[in-house]
């Protein structure tokens, strides 16, 4: 990054609160033993397993963890009462259960769909946990978009609900976004009334909005480390690896092989949000405003 930025980054990097090891997802796990070295040997993230479930919740606490892994029985004994416990505790982190098939297992499993639940994985994992891996892959993308929409909280609310709702299924599945005409059409809006509303929330431009979602999650998925930069840019809807990295570049003043690296993602939320705000030449030329609000800077301490 720029140097001025790597100088914020040291200064930042104490209160960064997702922290990954080798560029592995933290996942929490409280599993029975079998369950816990079938998961082990299987997955390559960085997976802490807990031993009782105060343990797991201190590891949620203290540990930056992106995903939970519960079985109900874990503790020898069926304790829907912790499982459903820890969940409403922990509401913005992702729970799975992993659970063997039985009757017993999938009324625990529609118990706890009622307190929040909403994926379940079967032991043993027949597919070498692909699956498995690619669904944290994933949850790992939804929650940095759902980290940096919470920045805009007070702003999205602004938005009527067709466009609100589209906004966040951008950031959710930004490859099927290229333009504000697909802003438009899935908000059933004009592109004119999509910039003047985003302009009047104080959200940047519709452009400048699908870059962010696609690059945030293009980084949510460089963390995971591994993963081509081509494999990542198509993943994100780009037919040219070269547009993302260049995107990158005007963004973060570095490669993404650099960003890859970068764990601090606080930092990284604040360098997406500082160029939202830039003003944007090619809206500019097209008659609308780029930035829709002036000094960003302290956007969260005011929306919040």
């Amino acid at each position: 990054m720029r140097s001025h930025v790597g100088a914020r980054i040291e200064r930042l990097r104490p209160a960064c609160h997702l922290k990954t090891v080798s560029g592995r997802m933290p996942i929490a796990a409280f599993l029975p033993l079998a369950s816990a070295d079938h998961v082990r040997v299987r997955l390559a993230e960085q997976i802490t397993f807990a031993n009782s479930w105060e343990e797991l919740a201190q590891f949620i606490s203290n540990a930056g963890v992106e995903l939970v892994l519960v079985d109900p029985s874990a503790g020898g004994e069926m304790n829907l009462a912790a499982a459903a416990r820890i969940q409403k505790t922990f509401q913005t982190t992702p729970f799975v259960a992993y659970v063997e098939m039985s009757h017993e297992n999938m009324k625990a499993v529609f118990y706890l769909s009622g307190c929040g639940l909403r994926d379940v994985f079967l032991h043993p994992l027949l597919d070498d946990g692909r699956k498995l891996s690619e669904f944290a892959r994933r949850q790992c993308g939804h929650r940095l978009a759902y980290e940096f929409l919470g920045l805009f909280e007070t702003r999205l609310a602004r938005l009527e609900p067709s466009l609100v709702s589209t906004v966040k299924d951008l950031f959710e599945r930004p490859q099927r976004y290229e333009t504000a005409a697909d802003i438009g059409a899935e908000s059933k809006l004009s592109t004119k009334c999509v910039y003047r509303a985003l302009q009047k929330a104080g959200m940047g431009t519709p452009r400048k909005l699908v870059t962010v979602a696609k690059v945030l999650r293009g980084y949510a998925y460089l963390r995971k480390g591994g993963a081509l930069i081509s494999s990542i840019s198509r993943e994100i809807g780009y037919n040219r690896s070269r547009v993302f990295s260049q995107q990158v570049t005007d963004i973060f003043g570095c490669s993404p092989a650099r960003i890859r690296a970068e764990a601090n993602v606080e930092e990284v939320l604040l360098q997406l949000v500082e160029w939202l705000y830039k003003p944007d030449p090619i809206a500019q030329n097209r008659g609308h405003n780029g930035a829709g609000g002036s000094d960003l800077r302290g956007i969260a301490a005011r929306d919040h």
